[in-house]
């Protein structure tokens, strides 16, 4: 097992970049409906956002699904 798995992972990311292609500001936090809707849905379907925050519908792209997937796993 690797020590800094955290550091590790986030060193391929840029700061911000799920809350820049969900278009919600950085000082509010990503809800988790949002996130647990785009991990779930297929490649390049678009997803509603069941949420007031942020864009209305949102393609779920391999890299954003990877980005979601990610910030999931650190919150928990």
């Amino acid at each position: 097992m690797v020590k800094k798995w955290i550091q590790q992972a986030r060193r391929g990311m840029k700061k911000g970049s799920l809350h820049k292609a969900l278009k919600i500001p950085m000082d509010t936090k990503i809800p988790t409906t949002l996130l647990t809707r785009i991990r779930s849905a297929p490649i390049n379907a678009v997803v509603k956002n069941p949420t007031r925050v942020g864009k209305r519908r949102v393609k779920a792209t391999g890299c954003l699904k990877k980005k979601v997937n990610f910030a999931l796993n650190v919150r928990s």
